[in-house]
């Protein structure tokens, strides 16, 4: 796996470099040390209470009180990548969409009566339980449609994250959201650019999880006063094999 580590080295070299670089810019932004007779100042001679100071019981060490702080080593750095980046309980969750499920999509256009048509999704765990990521294949409006869709957890966040991007648009779509406290309802946000009214529209998504053979999709719209309208719900079953 040399790819992977050394991926890892030039990441944590990376890192390790703008870690030092805030330290640097915060010790050019700290007051001047070892300075005589200023009361507080770090490093001062026969100053009481001050940090590293000579002559002052309880005074010092390397540490100066208030100033920057050291850089973390390779290995803090190695450790805090490694909790951030390592799947947990949430994307666990996701597993229970993986596979191969027939969609049945319900939706209204503005001005035009309700309209339902079938699809099919495939998703699968990608880089490591990390992400789950969807290719959708059906029709839309009479034409064929197709879309892909990457859904996954943010640690640092803590937020569920999703991109979605398909056949008949050139934007991406993206939302983060939480879920309840059963993790089977998952309520993101997110905006989007409408080329219809040429404005920025917001979108509340849901997607719920009722088992592993089972889950829905539902979007609403916000309309200019703020109302929500639901403009979609895909109800998706697991494909007989």
């Amino acid at each position: 796996m040399p790819a992977i580590r050394n991926a890892s080295i030039v990441l944590t070299i990376a890192l390790g470099l703008a870690v030092a670089t805030v330290a640097r810019s915060q010790d050019q932004g700290a007051s001047p040390a070892g300075s005589a007779g200023t009361a507080g100042s770090a490093g001062s001679a026969g100053t009481a209470g001050s940090a590293g100071s000579a002559g002052n019981s309880g005074g010092g060490g390397a540490a100066t009180a208030g100033g920057p702080t050291a850089a973390p080593t390779a290995d803090q750095m190695m450790a805090a990548m490694a909790k951030y980046g390592t799947p947990g309980a949430e994307h666990e969750r996701l597993k229970a969409m993986a596979g191969t499920f027939d969609a049945v999509v319900t939706f209204a256009m503005p001005g035009m009566p309700e309209q339902t048509v079938k699809g099919k999704m495939t998703n699968e765990m990608i880089l490591g339980g990390r992400y789950l990521r969807g290719e959708y294949a059906g029709e839309m409006m009479g034409q064929p449609f197709s879309g892909v869709q990457v859904f996954g957890y943010d640690r640092m966040k803590q937020k569920y994250v999703s991109s979605w991007m398909d056949s008949m648009s050139t934007s991406m779509m993206t939302a983060e959201g939480t879920a309840d406290e059963a993790g089977k309802a998952i309520t993101a946000k997110c905006s989007y650019d409408c080329p219809i009214t040429n404005s920025k529209r917001s979108m509340r998504q849901v997607t719920t999880i009722t088992d592993n053979d089972h889950h829905t999709f539902e979007t609403y719209e916000s309309g200019p006063d703020g109302k929500e309208t639901k403009a979609m719900t895909i109800k998706y079953t697991r494909a007989k094999e």
